[in-house]
């Protein structure tokens, strides 16, 4: 219950209520906001009642990287990961194509998105896509990371990690390994 269109005016389209008809009859109304020329926007205008979706975050540090050595201070990276799991039930006697407007975490990345998602920083979203076979219910994993660098003691078990993973790492300056 999307309607999707591009602006192919040569005016900026103002932030605003739109309403949807198809064959003369309406369907429904929903809220655009500001398009410039060229651009495409993604308006929902009604509800899909046989969908419903649920969500939950996780969050923790993943990994252990060497960042620098300067002056006998160990500095590593590591990835603060934060998955966004959606479920999606479909009660409906159709599969479903759905797009979920995944609100983007600042300073992130989307990391393995699905295939055709949309990540549109400006807005502080994604448009994530997902289908739901009828009468069955999907997951959909939105995985965003950054990077949070520190120092470590060089007892710490992270240390023992990172410097590990870049004795090993073939990409590695052979002349510093």
């Amino acid at each position: 219950r999307v309607v999707r269109f591009t602006n192919d005016s040569k005016g900026l389209l103002e932030r605003g209520p739109i309403a949807v008809f198809e064959n003369g009859a309406f369907l429904g109304q929903g809220m655009v906001d500001p398009l410039p020329p060229g651009a495409t926007a993604t308006v929902p205008f009604a509800l899909e009642r046989s969908l419903a979706v649920e969500n939950a975050r996780t969050a923790n540090e993943e990994g252990a990287r060497l960042a620098q050595i300067e002056g006998g201070r160990l500095e590593i990276e590591r990835d603060w990961v934060t998955h966004t799991k959606y479920t999606v039930k479909n009660g409906g006697d159709t599969d479903a194509k759905t797009l979920i407007k995944h609100p983007r975490q600042w300073g992130t990345r989307l990391n393995n998105a699905p295939k055709g998602t949309e990540d549109n920083i400006g807005t502080g979203s994604a448009l994530v896509p997902i289908e739901v076979a009828k009468r069955s219910t999907a997951v959909l994993d939105v995985d965003e990371r950054k990077i949070l660098r520190r120092g470590v003691d060089w007892l710490d078990p992270l240390a023992d990690e990172a410097v590990k993973a870049y004795l090993a790492d073939g990409r590695s300056d052979q002349a510093i390994v």
